[in-house]
């Protein structure tokens, strides 16, 4: 039997390269069609533990941070409704030999007091393709997560 638990974090800057005047369905809205580029570092975490029946449990912990560079598109289609896509791909050998990730989602947009905020949900996959060790002691990430996600974000 396998055991693993781990987390997931992206961080880094935006740089905003587009904004555009909403026209047709999105016209109404208070966004704005929008056009990002993003780079910054994923950084991975895992504890895994083995425990086979035979022989003693075995564990192993290992985290590592990827460079990572992306965009996001942002496009109103109602009154209180935008469609955004985030993609990235990363690593370069730093540390993963490749990472990337594709999200997709969807967001009602509303106001908290004076801040524009967006109630999300969508989609989303990372690929991680890592290895780190030799011999006896090395290990292996080439995984590929996808599902749903859910999210919230304001603007100040």
């Amino acid at each position: 039997m396998t055991v693993g638990e781990g987390d997931l974090a992206d961080f880094g800057g935006m740089y905003r390269v587009g904004d555009w005047e909403s026209e047709g369905a999105g016209a109404a809205n208070s966004r704005r069609i929008l056009l990002d580029i993003y780079a910054g570092g994923r950084y991975t975490s895992l504890d895994l533990e083995l425990r086979p029946t035979s022989v003693p449990a075995e564990s192993r912990g290992v985290d590592w941070v990827d460079p990572i560079i992306g965009a996001k598109f942002v496009l109103p289609i109602a009154e209180q409704w935008h469609v955004q896509a985030n993609g990235d791909v990363g690593g370069f050998g730093v540390e993963s030999d490749f990472t990337w990730s594709a999200t997709a989602l969807i967001g009602f947009d509303f106001h908290l007091g004076d801040c524009p905020a967006s109630l999300l949900a969508g989609y989303r996959a990372i690929g991680q393709d890592f290895t780190s060790g030799s011999g006896t002691d090395a290990f292996t990430w080439d995984v590929v997560q996808h599902g749903p996600i859910v999210g919230f974000s304001v603007e100040f």
